[in-house]
């Protein structure tokens, strides 16, 4: 029930109303939206509503047109065109596939048009794929793509709401990360034969960097400050520039190199990240170090890292991780002195002693 209004004048969902405490008059859109025609006078008002009233009208005639005439393919064309220019490319290939796999999947591909994709179909899709023995991880990939364009469709006027707006992620169990020890380290080195892919490896393990970021790295981001060198990456995942400070390895890895002109790759040979990673699968099967990927050399990285006895926060700054929850995978490999540590505060005060007023008095030095 409205309060301090008169005059309620509805047309289609809108609602115009005057508030008596004020008297000004408001446009309702929907429940707790609305907005003030900064007007006492009721012939403005109803001249001010009823344009508001045809531009939505116009806008859902707008939205009905495109719904009837835009395919699934059509839009995927559109908003990959669009959206890429703001991504990098790995993002830009994940949405591809998404889209392009969705179209796969439910009836009519590509050719269906976009405003009959409904959310009973979403939910079928996400089945099918699990059906056709995708894992959750890989599936909530797809559905995190799919989400994002089906909400830029709503957004650009081609639905009016998404249908995959209700479809949950599925559940995914956490795995520990997979990290090469020594011995796994030294079987994976000895079998890599090619000795510029040895170098970019090793500097990959020394410095934590991503395959996209190794492929792109530049003479001119490894500089010498005060004896020491300096690396920056420049175009990283989360588009943030990174600083790097050269371990004593890395820094003789450098030193051993031929060092090119400042717009010179520092590993030239390899141009695209998934080249990195071919070569890098034929040399993990050629070591026999089991179930390694490229991306458990970062792993290898930061769980080093940690059990030195690196904090957290540190190690998430070296890797450039955004989010605290992406380095905490590695916590459990916190050195025992480390948790420890902790655990002496444990008889400083505790609740039993602060209860019987035992609590030792820092300033008197008694009780």
């Amino acid at each position: 029930m409205l309060t301090n209004t008169e005059h309620i004048f509805k047309m289609d969902s809108l609602k115009l109303f005057k508030n008596k405490k004020s008297g000004y008059w408001y446009v309702r859109y929907s429940r707790g939206h609305e907005k003030s025609l900064k007007t006492k006078d009721r012939a403005v008002a109803e001249k001010a509503f009823k344009k508001a009233t045809r531009k939505m009208v116009e806008d859902r005639l707008v939205r009905i047109d495109r719904e009837n005439k835009t395919t699934l393919s059509e839009f995927t064309k559109e908003y990959l065109r669009i959206s890429g220019g703001t991504k990098a490319d790995p993002s830009k290939r994940s949405d591809k596939l998404s889209l392009e796999t969705l179209a796969k999947f439910i009836e009519g591909g590509g050719g269906r048009y976009l405003h009959t994709i409904t959310t009973k179909l979403a939910a079928q899709f996400i089945s099918d794929l699990a059906k056709a023995g995708l894992g959750n991880e890989t599936i909530n990939t797809y559905l995190r793509r799919i989400k994002a364009a089906m909400n830029a469709a709503v957004d650009w006027k081609y639905l009016d709401a998404s249908p995959f707006q209700k479809v949950k992620q599925l559940k995914v169990e956490k795995k520990l990360p997979r990290f090469l020890y020594g011995k796994e380290i030294k079987k994976l080195f000895k079998a890599i034969t090619d000795e510029d892919f040895k170098r970019m490896v090793y500097f990959y393990v020394h410095t934590g960097c991503r395959r996209a970021e190794l492929v792109r790295l530049k003479w001119g981001d490894i500089v010498k400050i005060k004896g020491a060198y300096v690396i920056t990456i420049q175009k990283t995942k989360t588009s943030n520039q990174r600083i790097i400070d050269a371990n004593a390895e890395a820094a003789k890895l450098i030193d051993s190199m031929k060092r090119g002109q400042k717009d010179a790759y520092v590993f030239p040979r390899w141009r695209t990240p998934d080249a990195v990673t071919r070569l890098f699968r034929k040399y993990a099967d050629a070591s026999k170090v089991p179930h390694i990927r490229l991306h458990d050399l970062r792993h290898t990285t930061a769980s080093h890292l940690v059990m030195a006895g690196v904090d957290l926060k540190a190690v998430a700054e070296i890797l450039g991780h955004t989010r605290t929850s992406t380095t905490d995978i590695y916590a459990h490999l916190v050195p025992d002195h480390l948790k420890n540590a902790m655990s002496k505060l444990e008889g400083s005060f505790s609740m039993e002693e602060i209860e019987n007023d035992k609590v030792v008095s820092i300033k008197k030095g008694k009780k």
